[in-house]
């Protein structure tokens, strides 16, 4: 109940004028120049992280089942959504078909999502609305993956589900009305992190993904870079919760370094371009900058951009805060014009 009472009074605070917000929260909160958005800053003050010592994975799960589509897109009614059952690794992988209702019989583009979570949490339905947004954004289908996650199923079981899951809709293209040709990879956080990841490993794939889209991207799992001690208090993803997430991912006799657990360690010589979305108040910040620019070292084509004012989880803001929409939606015509372009 406070969740929704707190989500609500925060959609309420997101439609008032910028110039009132900013008298409401007062000073702005600026670090290294730059400004967080004064609607994130009201929405921090009005509901902090409430995650402490006691946090476990059923927790945390119920928490972004319920919070989390709170401030993300709304599907509409131009969507349509069915379950799915993915028979791939010895086991059946549940995921979600998203699709514009005009486009179903049509032969399109996919984006094969990822959801973030850490590993741990989240799912095809907590992050229904972003993926519904960008299947009627973009004009295309998306699949939104449900692999294993930890603590039950540990590194590399989620990795394997994704791997299974791309080639079954590589395989069933025709079936979904898929261009093969336009297989496009994609996620949020530690979604990013297992689109990296597969962009590494299928880069020799006899049907590669075209391009891989990456939002505020976890790809470095061993060391901790700077901007995680600068906004890992305070900014709804904390740093003790990445390391949670860490400890419960990883089996402890794991090399951390491992590439399919942090793609920033890989070899991306000839994998498929990529947009990367990173968020000035975002802990993995600097992580994916860094990643942006090993791939361009590497001859890789690469897009990348910071979003000003935004904190880590801004795809779930991007239902209601202005500038969080704008980013998703710069992102998006990122992917849509590079579909133009691609024969």
């Amino acid at each position: 109940m406070r969740q929704k009472f707190e989500a609500l009074f925060a959609r309420f605070i997101c439609a008032l004028p910028k110039g009132l917000i900013r008298l409401m929260v007062g000073p702005a909160v600026t670090v290294n120049g730059k400004t967080l958005d004064p609607y994130v800053q009201f929405i921090l003050e009005i509901s902090p992280p409430q995650f402490g010592d006691q946090l476990t994975p059923e927790h945390l799960r119920f928490d972004i089942e319920q919070s989390g589509p709170m401030l993300a897109p709304k599907p509409d009614r131009s969507i349509e959504t069915t379950e799915l059952i993915i028979q791939g690794g010895g086991h059946d992988v549940p995921a979600l078909f998203i699709a514009p209702k005009k486009l179903i019989d049509r032969v399109t583009p996919v984006l094969v999502y990822f959801h973030g979570g850490g590993h741990v949490a989240g799912s095809p339905k907590s992050h229904h609305g972003i993926c519904s947004k960008i299947a009627s954004y973009a004009k295309c289908k998306v699949i939104s993956i449900d692999y294993r996650m930890a603590p039950e199923h540990v590194f590399p079981a989620g990795i394997e589900d994704c791997i299974a899951a791309y080639d079954y809709v590589v395989d069933h293209a025709e079936n979904f009305r898929i261009d093969a040709r336009k297989i496009i990879i994609g996620g949020d956080s530690a979604g990013g992190n297992i689109a990296a990841i597969l962009a590494q490993q299928l880069k020799d794939h006899d049907q590669p993904p075209c391009l891989q889209m990456l939002w505020v991207p976890w790809v470095d799992l061993a060391h901790f870079h700077p901007s995680i001690s600068t906004f890992g208090k305070g900014y709804l993803l904390d740093e003790t919760l990445i390391q949670w997430f860490i400890d419960l991912y990883i089996p402890a006799d794991v090399d951390k370094k491992d590439p399919r657990i942090s793609p920033l360690y890989g070899v991306v010589e000839g994998v498929c371009p990529a947009i990367i979305s990173t968020a000035a108040f975002d802990p993995l910040r600097d992580e994916g900058m860094a990643y942006a620019s090993k791939l361009a070292e590497a001859g890789v084509s690469v897009d990348a951009t910071c979003y000003e004012g935004l904190p880590h989880p801004m795809l779930n803001l991007s239902g209601h805060v202005k500038s969080a929409k704008a980013a998703f939606e710069q992102s998006l015509d990122k992917m849509v014009n590079f579909l133009e372009k691609t024969p």
